[in-house]
Formats: structure tokens, C-alpha cells, sequence
């Protein structure tokens, strides 16, 4: 479904200021996670709809960058009429509408944020950071200690961490999609990890050329594999090291 919605958002993300896609066949459980994943890397307010079936209103849930307040402009298009159910605050939205009046939908409200997405674009490219570490330090008991402040969610995201000044030592493509990679610090310390569904993006481009060095934000990760637990990363960002 992601890889699906994926797609279909990059082509939305050229023509507006929101970006909407759906499908019947989307189960409604997930489009909240799919909405969120978009959103960080289109850095556009995303709505992902979803249905038990095409003759049956679609359920949306949506999310919003800094400084774009999505919750008004989705009850701004309920008053309109083009909304059955809608209703949120500013980074998050939900809305029940019928498909037919999709694309309507898609119009009025990137005619309605598109001034504020504008005077956001500064805010919402910011990458927010909560500490910079070695790799060395990017062990399970760091871990450990991340999950207990958890849970993560809407208004409490999941730690992310700088490590300064790597290089990719090694990258792998994995299923046409996928990279398998490690990053090395200048003391030899090494960690891996998998960044999905990069090979569509600038990130995935530089982890295949291992050319350079990075500042790399990334979330720690458990990956366990044959009995074995390992600390490994998910790449939020890179930034080349001029």
C-alpha cells in the first residue's frame, strides 16, 4: 500500500500545495501511518484515504508540516459541503468523504493552504534533532533506554540523532528498492541499517555512491535476525559535509 500511495504522491506533490491520494482497496487501520510517512518526505500536508469498497465513502486521515494548519482547512471544507465527517487540529486531520467529490477536494484545500505552505516552507524543511552522538554510542542500551520514554506517536516522535562526519562503507540495493548500508566514523566505528524505499530518492542515490563525507540524522533500531540482537539505524537525513 505505501509503495502504492508513494507514487501516486509524487505525482500529486508537482501539481499542489496538498497532497491527496486514496484507493478502496487501502485498509482505513493504516492510512494514519502511510499519511505520516508521506508527509516527511514530500514536506507537504498529505491525506491518505482509504475503504472497505468503491461504492462506500472513503476514510481519510492526514498530516500537516510546521506551520500549515490542516485541522481548520479540512472543517473550512466541511462548512463547504464537500465533506461528510471532518474535523482535527493543526499537524492532524481526519475526514470521511465520497470519492466522487475527491478531487474537488484536492483543489480546495490547496487553494486554501497554499499561502500558508508558502510562508511555512522555512519551518517546514527544519529537521528537529534531540541529540549528537558517536556511533560507538548507538548500542542496545541506548535502546533500551529511548523505548521507556516512549510511547511515540502524534506530539511525542520517536528520538532522532546526528552522527557527525561519516562515511558510507558499504551499500547494497535490495529488492530494486531498498539500501543496505553501513556508516564509519573516522575512528572505524561501524553501524548498518536499511533505508526503505530509498532508491526514488537523493538519499538513497548518495548511500549507492559511498562518495564523501555526511552528517547523518537517524532513529535507532532493534534488528533481530537468527537469535541474534543488533543495534542498527533508519536514515532520516543526510547532509554532505562541505
Amino acid at each position: 500500500m505505501l509503495a502504492e500511495a508513494e507514487t501516486a504522491a509524487i505525482a500529486e506533490a508537482e501539481k499542489r500545495a496538498v497532497v491527496i491520494v486514496g484507493s478502496h482497496r487501502w485498509h482505513p487501520g493504516v492510512i494514519g501511518i502511510a499519511a505520516g510517512r508521506l508527509k516527511d518526505r514530500l514536506m507537504k500536508p498529505t491525506i491518505v484515504l482509504g475503504g472497505v469498497s468503491e461504492h462506500e465513502p472513503a476514510k481519510g486521515s492526514g498530516r500537516s508540516t510546521p506551520g500549515v494548519n490542516l485541522g481548520a482547512a479540512v472543517a473550512a471544507a466541511k462548512a463547504e459541503g464537500l465533506l461528510i465527517n471532518g474535523g482535527g487540529h493543526a499537524a492532524a486531520a481526519g475526514l470521511t468523504v465520497e470519492w466522487d467529490k475527491v478531487d474537488a477536494l484536492k483543489d480546495f484545500l490547496s487553494e486554501k493552504l497554499e499561502p500558508e505552505l508558502a510562508a511555512a516552507a522555512g519551518e517546514a524543511r527544519a529537521l528537529s534533532v534531540d541529540a549528537i552522538g558517536a556511533i560507538g554510542a548507538m548500542d542496545l542500551s541506548l535502546i533500551d533506554a529511548v523505548e521507556r520514554i516512549g510511547p511515540y506517536g502524534q506530539g511525542h516522535p520517536e528520538a532522532v540523532f546526528v552522527l557527525p562526519d561519516v562515511r558510507v562503507s558499504y551499500s547494497k540495493l535490495v529488492k530494486d528498492e531498498h539500501v543496505r548500508f553501513t556508516l564509519e566514523d573516522a575512528r572505524g566505528a561501524r553501524i548498518g541499517g536499511i533505508a526503505f524505499r530509498a532508491m526514488k530518492s537523493a538519499i538513497g542515490e548518495a548511500l549507492m555512491k559511498r562518495e564523501g563525507v555526511f552528517h547523518a540524522a537517524v532513529r535507532l533500531k532493534k534488528n533481530e535476525w537468527k537469535g541474534n540482537t543488533n543495534a542498527e539505524i533508519e536514515i532520516v537525513d543526510l547532509a554532505a559535509v562541505s
